[in-house]
């Protein structure tokens, strides 16, 4: 039987998939649906006119799709269907029906959230240690994206005053998913007193956590060479000789202008020989196209004087080149410091 004798029919139960409704409930809705007949104080009534779509899709999907089939088809809507297709996709439109309500209440969770909670909590800094700690790693990594400024700053002071433990599963995800990203945005309100600071104060109770995982990174990518100094204030002469030295093994194969001044700043007599031979060979790299440049002249007379008369020969062989291309003003200091 077709779905249009059905409806004509009130003495015949309607199936909709594995659904089955009774005709004379059918029959009961059809005339809650007309106005006129709607009696405001029925409790049925009411009911209906809350589920009014819902049943109204679910009563009209099967006449829908035998027309859409009718149309494929070529066939009058009372042609045939397969009843199993045709079942199959009643049960399809259904479920749609049903998942888009799913939907709707899928918004309400989300404002829920515990994580949500734990964002609020640290960027209002009233979060705690215990709180911070009693989450999962992959929480935090959602947690720690989202922070503000301030969150930031809150974050650093928690993890300076956690147990070892702590410190030691926490602060590489801090420094990968907070500081690093936060640090390598161009815009100035990142780089705020209060950011920087808090970084400061981090870098000096991690210090190799600092300098490989936020400082190194930085250094061969940020170009904001300022931030870079300040911070690595904060580290003792050795690890700005590590952090030399790692940045340094990456290889690079020149020197950007703006890596200048901090070069300069990390180099010192405590350097290793190895270091040195690593660094000329990245200034001869760049001789060329820095060869007018004030500060790099500056470098290179720094890293002459650093070497002292014991350098070996090749590296001699390599600075005197270096010397003889540059064309700054500083080029006669550079001249006077190697002879000497």
């Amino acid at each position: 039987m077709n779905m249009s004798n059905k409806e004509c029919n009130p003495d015949v139960d309607v199936e909709f998939g594995k659904v089955v409704i009774a005709s004379h409930v059918l029959h009961k809705l059809s005339e809650l649906n007309c106005h006129e007949h709607r009696d405001e104080s029925n409790l049925f009534s009411h009911f209906f006119r809350h589920q009014e779509s819902q049943f109204e899709s679910l009563w009209k999907a099967p006449l829908q799709l035998e027309k859409r089939h009718a149309a494929v088809g070529g066939t009058a809507v009372s042609g045939h269907i397969d009843p199993d297709v045709k079942a199959d996709e009643g049960r399809m439109e259904i479920n749609n029906i049903v998942e888009n309500q799913d939907d709707s209440h899928g918004d309400v969770m989300d404002t829920q959230n515990p994580m949500m909670d734990l964002v609020c909590s640290l960027d209002e800094q009233t979060a705690t240690c215990e709180q911070l700690s009693g989450v999962s790693d992959q929480q935090l990594m959602s947690v720690l994206c989202r922070l503000s400024d301030a969150g930031l700053c809150h974050v650093c002071s928690l993890l300076c005053s956690m147990s070892p433990s702590e410190q030691s599963r926490l602060g590489s995800l801090v420094c990968r998913h907070l500081l690093l990203p936060k640090l390598q945005r161009k815009n100035e309100e990142s780089h705020n007193r209060n950011v920087v600071k808090a970084v400061i104060e981090f870098t000096k109770t991690f210090p190799h956590l600092s300098c490989t995982e936020v400082l190194l990174p930085l250094m061969l990518c940020s170009q904001d060479d300022t931030l870079l100094q300040i911070v690595s204030e904060a580290l003792s002469p050795e690890h700005r000789d590590s952090l030399l030295r790692n940045f340094l093994d990456h290889e690079p194969s020149k020197i950007e202008e703006w890596q200048i001044p901090l070069i300069e700043s990390m180099l010192s007599t405590s350097c290793e020989d190895l270091v040195k031979r690593q660094l000329v060979q990245l200034l001869s790299s760049s001789a060329d196209d820095l060869a007018r440049n004030n500060q790099f002249a500056k470098l290179l007379v720094n890293v002459i004087k650093q070497l002292g008369p014991g350098a070996p020969a090749d590296v001699i062989h390599q600075l005197t080149a270096i010397v003889s291309a540059n064309k700054s003003v500083l080029k006669r200091a550079a001249e006077k410091a190697l002879n000497a």
